[in-house]
């Protein structure tokens, strides 16, 4: 199904071998679809953006830094935001490694019903179940974009979570509408580097 008032945006680097895989790898699951691709923000290019990081304050990572990858994530994320209230249209946000469950199709029966709804799963080991992945895969619209980006901006403390932590708040995450796989590839591995505390 063709939803014309929806743009899709994938988030990957051009340059990197790792996010060229997976992006390779699932974007013959959206050939449905009009993917514009989305140049990630890296670590190299985040000082064109002026988000204030504190301490992580999440179960993933609490009192740790914020790597610069995770910096970078962030910046992605936020810049889609951006552009999702600057375009004041409908976005659907993919990351690179997220793969469309071409049996079940895009859920669309939420997205008007909405505003913001979580679409990507991901498998976990520590739950043995699967699990919303909200930044994975994700639909919003400029009037959700704008509570994202103003938690953010007015927050004196700075960002002290994840990005999935911070969108989850705002996400209808019923896993009627997950419809979008993670993809992990262990041989790979992933873009991504974690300060952890343990």
């Amino acid at each position: 199904m063709i939803i014309d008032d929806i743009k899709f945006y994938m988030i990957q680097m051009s340059d990197n071998p790792i996010s060229q895989h997976y992006k390779n790898l699932v974007l013959p699951s959206w050939k449905d679809y009009n993917i514009h691709m989305f140049e990630a923000v890296t670590p190299k290019t985040l000082n064109k953006y002026n988000l204030k990081f504190n301490q992580k304050f999440s179960h993933g990572g609490y009192g740790v830094d914020f790597t610069p990858t995770e910096k970078a994530i962030w910046c992605s994320h936020y810049a889609l935001w951006k552009n999702c209230i600057t375009l004041n249209k409908k976005l659907i946000v993919i990351e690179h490694d997220m793969k469309l469950d071409t049996k079940q199709g895009l859920v669309t029966k939420s997205f008007s019903e909405h505003n913001g709804v979580g679409l990507g799963r991901t498998y976990s080991d520590r739950y043995k179940r699967n699990i919303n992945l909200p930044c994975g895969c994700y639909y919003i619209t400029p009037t959700i974009a704008k509570h994202l980006t103003k938690f953010i901006d007015k927050d004196p403390a700075g960002i002290r979570i994840n990005p999935d932590g911070h969108i989850k708040k705002f996400l209808d995450t019923d896993k009627s509408n997950w419809c979008v796989d993670h993809i992990i590839d262990k041989k790979i591995g992933t873009t991504i580097e974690h300060n952890k505390t343990s």
